[in-house]
C-alpha cells in the first residue's frame, strides 16, 4: 500500500479534486486538517483521511478511482510512504519491536 500526504496548498487542491463534485462542497471544511492522507491499495482502490493532531477522520471509504483523479492528484503530494504488505504464508506477522524477553519473569 502507498500512502500520500497533502499539506498546505496541495491539501486544498487535493480536496478540490477529491470532493469538488459534491453538491455541498465547501473548501473550508478541509482547513481543519493538518493534512489529507490518501491510502492507495495495490488494486487501485483508495481511501482518504483527514489528519488532525493525534486523530484521523475517514473522509472517503475505500473505492476505485471512478473519477480518474489519481493522475492529477498524486503529483501534488508532499510526501509518499510505502507500507509493506503482511506476509501471505499463513504465519501471523509480528513486529520485532513488540517481542519481549520473558526469561526470569515470574
Amino acid at each position: 500500500m502507498e500512502r500520500y500526504y497533502f499539506r498546505g496548498d496541495g491539501r486544498k487542491q487535493a480536496a478540490q479534486l477529491l470532493f469538488g463534485k459534491k453538491e455541498d462542497f465547501d473548501l473550508g471544511r478541509y482547513e481543519i486538517y493538518e493534512e489529507l492522507e490518501l491510502a492507495l491499495q495495490e488494486d487501485g482502490r483508495f481511501s482518504v483521511w483527514g489528519n488532525l493532531p493525534g486523530d484521523s477522520q475517514l473522509l472517503r471509504d475505500t473505492h476505485p478511482d471512478f473519477d480518474k483523479v489519481l493522475p492529477q492528484l498524486l503529483p501534488l503530494a508532499d510526501r509518499m510512504e510505502v507500507e509493506e504488505p503482511l506476509p501471505d504464508d499463513g504465519e501471523p506477522w509480528v513486529d520485532p519491536n513488540d517481542l519481549v524477553d520473558f526469561e526470569g519473569w515470574e
